[in-house]
C-alpha cells in the first residue's frame, strides 16, 4: 500500500498549471506551450482522478472502476430534403448510462458542418447536439460520416451516417457545348439562369472574364427549356437570359471563361458560370516543363482542333538539345507529340522554341514554348 500510496502521491503539481504542457528538457527554453481544450480536459480528468485515489486510499476504500457508457440517439440520420444555401439543421442525442462523467468530440468528414462544441455528461445525464450542415456546395443526395470520439472503454468511437437530398436553389443551362469552337469573327451563346426552388433570383449585373474581347448582356426570360442533368424534360420557366458574345479576332488557342452574375440572393450573390472555348489550332497545354532535369528526359503534349482533318508535320527546335522524337495522330483533328531533352545542357534554365507546320492555311505554323531547370 505505501509503494501504490507513494505512485499516487500529487502534492507536489502546481496547480496553476494545468492548463499548460511542459517544454522539451534537453533544450533551454523560457515559455510553456498551451494545451488545447480537449487536452486540456482530460489533464484535468487526469488530477481530478489522482484526488480521488489519494483521499481513497487515506480512507483504506474500495475502488470501483469509473465506466461512462455512451448511447448514441440517433445512431444514423436521414435529414430528409434541403433548398441548396438554405442549411440542413439535425440534433443527436448522447446518453451517459455509465458511472461516471462522459466525455465527447463529434469529428465530422466535411468542413461544412458547423462546430459542435463538446460538453461533459454526467451519470445519468444526457445532451441533445445540434447541428447544421452548409448546402450550398452539393445537390442531390449528399452522404457524409460523424465521428462521435468518447471516454467510453468499451466503445471508444462510433460512426453516424448523415444524408440529405439537396434541391438546387437554382439553375444555369447554356446552349454550348462544353467545347465552344469559334470562328475568326464573332460568335454568340447563351446561357438560362432560373430559380429551381424558392423566390425568383433578380440579376442586378453580368461580368465575363478570362478572355479579351468578351462581352456580356442579359434581360429578363421567359420559355420552354429542358434540364436532361436533372432528367427534367421540356417545361415551362422563368428568369434571365445572358448572352455571352466573343471576339476570334482577339484570341487563339483554347481559353476559359467565367461568366459572372451578381443576384439579389442573400446566399448566392454571385452564380459563376464557366466555359471553355477555343478557336484554331491549340497546343495542350500552352508550354511544355520539364521540370528539374537531372539527365536525358521525355515529355509530352498534345495539338489539338476537334472536327478537322488539319495534318501536323515535322517540329524544328531553338535549342540543339531538345527535338521532337514523335508525332502520333490519336484521332482526327488531333495529334500527340513526344518531346525529348538529350541531355548536355549547361546548368541552368532550359528553353527552347519548337515550331510545328501545319496544313491549316489560317494557322500554317504552331510554336510551344519549352522549359526545364538543368541541375
Amino acid at each position: 500500500m505505501s509503494e501504490l500510496t507513494w505512485s499516487l502521491r500529487c502534492d507536489v503539481i502546481d496547480r496553476q498549471r494545468v492548463l499548460r504542457a511542459m517544454s522539451r528538457a534537453d533544450l533551454p527554453t523560457d515559455h510553456e506551450t498551451v494545451l488545447s481544450g480537449w487536452e486540456a480536459n482530460v489533464a484535468g480528468y487526469h488530477l481530478q482522478a489522482i484526488e480521488e485515489l489519494n483521499q481513497r486510499i487515506t480512507r483504506k476504500q474500495i475502488i470501483t472502476s469509473a465506466r461512462p457508457r455512451v448511447k448514441i440517439e440517433p445512431e444514423a440520420i436521414d435529414a430528409g430534403e434541403a433548398v441548396q444555401g438554405s442549411g440542413s439543421e439535425f440534433q443527436i442525442k448522447l446518453t451517459n448510462t455509465g458511472n461516471a462523467p462522459l466525455a465527447y468530440r463529434i469529428f465530422p468528414d466535411c468542413s461544412c458542418f458547423l462546430p459542435m462544441p463538446p460538453t461533459d455528461i454526467p451519470p445519468g445525464g444526457s445532451t441533445i447536439v445540434r447541428g447544421r450542415m452548409d448546402t450550398s456546395i452539393g445537390i442531390g443526395p449528399v452522404r457524409h460520416r460523424l465521428l462521435i470520439s468518447t471516454n467510453d472503454v468499451e466503445r471508444p468511437t462510433k460512426v453516424v451516417n448523415f444524408q440529405v437530398r439537396v434541391r438546387p436553389r437554382y439553375r444555369t443551362l447554356s446552349d454550348a457545348p462544353d467545347l465552344l469552337m469559334v470562328p475568326k469573327g464573332f460568335a454568340t451563346f447563351k446561357v438560362h439562369l432560373y430559380a429551381s426552388a424558392g423566390d425568383p433570383i433578380l440579376v442586378k449585373s453580368v461580368s465575363v472574364s478570362g478572355l479579351p474581347g468578351a462581352t456580356a448582356t442579359f434581360n429578363s426570360w421567359q420559355g420552354t427549356l429542358a434540364d436532361p442533368i436533372m432528367n427534367e424534360g421540356p417545361l415551362q420557366r422563368s428568369g434571365t437570359e445572358i448572352t455571352v458574345k466573343l471576339d476570334g479576332a482577339q484570341f487563339i488557342g483554347r481559353k476559359g471563361l467565367t461568366i459572372t452574375a451578381e443576384t439579389d440572393d442573400p446566399h448566392f450573390r454571385s452564380i459563376t458560370v464557366r466555359q471553355t472555348v477555343q478557336r484554331g489550332i491549340a497546343t495542350l497545354p500552352d508550354a511544355v516543363y520539364f521540370g528539374q532535369l537531372f539527365g536525358p528526359a521525355t515529355t509530352t503534349f498534345v495539338v489539338s482542333k476537334p472536327e478537322s482533318d488539319f495534318k501536323l508535320a515535322g517540329f524544328t527546335s531553338s535549342n540543339p538539345h531538345v527535338k521532337v522524337t514523335e508525332v502520333k495522330a490519336i484521332k482526327p483533328g488531333e495529334y500527340q507529340v513526344q518531346v525529348q531533352y538529350t541531355g548536355g545542357a549547361p546548368k541552368g534554365w532550359l528553353t527552347s522554341i519548337l515550331a510545328g507546320k501545319t496544313s491549316d492555311p489560317d494557322q500554317p505554323e504552331i510554336k510551344v514554348q519549352v522549359q526545364g531547370d538543368v541541375r
